[in-house]
């Protein structure tokens, strides 16, 4: 077991058309990336400098920002251990091109997000580790198999964005309990997981999902999320030992990567010209005790994560047994500047989280059918055929005499 730091990165959007500009011109920049670890905020005689490990200005492409922020996240997961990205940031700012990038990635573009390329790169590495494991002479035989979770938090209740379609008015009645593994790690039951084999596969998948979101026109942004979303990729890998003697042991050991699209903080001024807006409450709730609980793990603290469903979700990736990284999202004009420094305040704050990071539990399974050669008998006139009885308490497996026939 490591002691691995939540490292942070912070991403400096371009300017927008809605940034305020007027007659072509720039709305005023008030933030900007002065060195390669800094970055400042200038307005009105207000100073203060921020110094992060890492700074992508406006210009920084989505393969800056994935092969920084993300690749080592990929590599983390293949050496059987989690990992956790998410975007954090004020509504517009960029987190969900960043985390996904135009057409979902689908288009296979240079704007592709992180999750595209964590997919096409995931499947990549484990093509060739399938390879190796059949071409190795005495070694294990390894199968590899990823499944995929997409959940939807919207005013506090989870929702299952790959299991039908989502009602637009998110009943809650609708919505899944969450439950807690002996591990810490905390799931949605009942939650719908798929089988994925390619890049393709799961984009599809996560296009379909993405469709069922909550999102909505707000005064900041035309295509505003409404809700946070978390795509989980488990990646299992199964083997039998050459060692084994009997050779009906299955081993099996699990990693998860967890890719968060947190929705924007917002203000109900300006994203809902002052009306209350319930889901933009929501929204800000979790967030809010988002922060909290990543100032309390930097202090030291007790940490709230039962405050918010958020948070649950996201305890092991945050404070538990998973290598995590955290992309700040910011916008450098003016009319930003108040949510963008609560963004970097945060952000600089959690540099101070460190995680007991140590690869996933190895479970074994016995591969054993328990009716192995108990189907023909010496005598052919009694010989026997199962009835497989599937019962509320597990498989039940009666043998019935007569003639097969």
């Amino acid at each position: 077991m490591t002691s691995t730091p939540l490292r942070v990165a912070v991403r400096i959007r371009p300017v927008q058309s809605h940034d305020g500009a007027r007659e072509g011109a720039l709305p005023p920049i008030v933030l900007s990336k002065v060195a390669e670890r800094k970055l400042e905020v200038r307005h009105d005689g207000f100073g203060k400098d921020f110094e992060f490990e890492t700074i992508f200005g406006p210009g920084a492409s989505q393969h800056e920002v994935y092969t920084k922020c993300a690749a080592p996240l990929v590599d983390a997961v293949l050496d059987a251990r989690n990992a956790c990205i998410f975007a954090f940031g004020s509504t517009g700012a960029g987190k969900t091109f960043s985390m996904l990038g135009p057409e979902g990635g689908r288009k296979g573009s240079s704007n592709d997000g992180i999750l595209p390329r964590v997919a096409s790169e995931l499947f990549r590495n484990l093509e060739i580790l399938k390879a190796d494991t059949s071409n190795a002479v005495g070694g294990c035989q390894c199968d590899y198999q990823v499944r995929v979770t997409f959940l939807e938090i919207f005013r506090e209740a989870v929702f299952d964005l790959l299991n039908g379609p989502v009602s637009s008015s998110r009943d809650p009645s609708q919505s899944l309990s969450l439950r807690e593994e002996k591990d810490g790690r905390v799931y949605a039951e009942g939650a719908r997981e798929d089988h994925v084999h390619s890049t393709a596969e799961l984009l599809k998948l996560v296009a379909r999902g993405a469709a069922a979101r909550a999102t909505a026109a707000t005064g900041v942004h035309a295509h505003s999320s409404r809700s946070h979303a978390l795509l989980t990729l488990a990646v299992e890998r199964r083997w039998r030992d050459p060692r084994d003697a009997d050779g009906t042991k299955i081993r099996s050991q699990t990693s998860r990567f967890t890719l968060v699209d947190l929705a924007g903080a917002e203000g109900m001024e300006r994203a809902h010209q002052g009306q209350v807006d319930l889901a933009g409450v929501g929204t800000n709730m979790g967030l809010l005790v988002l922060g909290r609980v990543l100032q309390a793990l930097a202090s030291g603290a007790r940490v709230p994560y039962r405050d918010s469903t958020l948070t649950r979700l996201m305890q092991t990736g945050l404070g538990g047994n998973a290598v995590t990284h955290m992309l700040a999202c910011v916008a450098p004009t003016a009319r930003d500047l108040d949510i963008s420094l609560h963004t970097l305040s945060y952000a600089s704050g959690a540099r101070d989280i460190k995680a007991s990071v140590s690869a996933a539990a190895i479970s074994e399974e016995l591969d054993h059918d328990p009716m192995a050669g108990d189907f023909d008998d010496e005598d052919e006139a009694l010989n026997r055929r199962t009835i497989w009885i599937e019962t509320g308490y597990g498989d039940v497996f009666p043998l019935c005499a007569g003639d097969p026939a």
